[in-house]
């Protein structure tokens, strides 16, 4: 709100008329994406001195932390029910948003507005967070895209800000309904069970924490089935976290980038995403805990998911997301 305030009234104590505060209103509201962009620009500089790294990351902070606390009003928002965000979560999203201002930093982002505007469009995460907390600062029946409903959130994995991170790069970023599948603090931690639980599901939000504290998985838009080969279709993605926000792409188009048998032993038993056997980008073994992603799986972009091959899970969860 600081950065609003001071783009409305200056310097302390100055008036705002009625047009001033109206054509703020029509620019983040209804304006388009360009004029938004050089809104913001305005808002964020002070010249002569150009727009510091420092300066983005406080404004993502702030524009973070004030769309947390505007779902709030929202009882079936994430905020409500999973774990509390910690301060090392907050920079690390705010890190991922300003993932691709390095790409422009050598011709000097902070002092070009039209590397800026540049920086923002490939940055849609953000572009939706600032349009969504604009709107609900005009217009406070506005409902943020992210505000889903969470059922069973018991001891949940993520909190408020995954579920924004996560929502956003499904396939379709307005999944408004989210159901618990499977957890291994509530059902039998058996693959079968496992199995059992997601198969003819739907989509899934497959999330797992392992003894390290790593918080990583994987989202499946094909219906899992159990199959001794491999199915399902190229939009699937792995992702992590915690400590860091990455999502690993698939490289392939066209492939199938699922497995799951958990009754056959014509076949390796266990959950497999991105392939071949034995070079997995995420596998889940038959015996429950173990698992690996392989670094020499060419399936998913920016090499490995995790800093070691092999993991042991501490608790896994699985989502029904529609």
């Amino acid at each position: 709100m600081k950065y609003l305030m001071h783009h409305l009234f200056g310097q302390i104590g100055q008036e705002i008329s009625l047009k001033t505060f109206a054509d703020a209103y029509t620019t983040m509201v209804h304006g388009t994406s360009r004029v938004q962009r050089r809104m913001l620009w305005r808002m964020l500089s002070h010249p002569p001195n150009p727009i510091s790294y420092s300066t983005l990351s406080t404004y993502l902070s702030h524009l973070t932390r004030t769309y947390l606390e505007i779902t709030r009003n929202y009882q079936d928002f994430w905020a409500q029910r999973t774990k509390p965000i910690l301060t090392y979560k907050m920079e690390a999203f705010a890190d991922f948003l300003l993932t691709k201002y390095a790409k422009f930093k050598s011709v000097d982002l902070s002092r070009n507005e039209i590397y800026f505007e540049k920086w923002i469009e490939e940055t849609r995460l953000m572009q939706m967070l600032h349009q969504d907390v604009y709107k609900c600062i005009y217009s406070p029946n506005y409902k943020p895209f992210a505000a889903v409903d969470a059922e069973k959130s018991q001891s949940c994995l993520l909190d408020a800000l995954d579920v924004i991170w996560l929502n956003f790069h499904l396939d379709n970023p307005l999944h408004e309904t989210w159901t618990l599948l499977y957890s291994s603090n509530l059902y039998d931690d058996t693959l079968r069970t496992l199995a059992d639980s997601i198969v003819n599901k739907g989509s899934t939000v497959l999330v797992m924490q392992d003894t390290q504290g790593n918080v990583f998985g994987a989202y499946t838009p094909s219906v899992w089935r159990e199959s001794k080969a491999f199915f399902g279709s190229s939009k699937c993605f792995l992702f992590r976290l915690d400590p860091t926000y990455r999502r690993l792409a698939t490289t392939i188009p066209d492939k199938y980038y699922m497995y799951l048998n958990a009754y056959s032993s014509d076949s390796p038993r266990g959950l497999g995403i991105g392939g071949p056997l034995g070079t997995c980008g995420l596998w889940l073994d038959e015996i429950y805990g173990q698992g690996y992603s392989s670094p020499r799986c060419l399936d998913f972009e920016f090499g490995p998911l995790l800093d070691t091959e092999g993991f042991v899970i501490e608790h896994i969860q699985v989502w029904s997301v529609l």
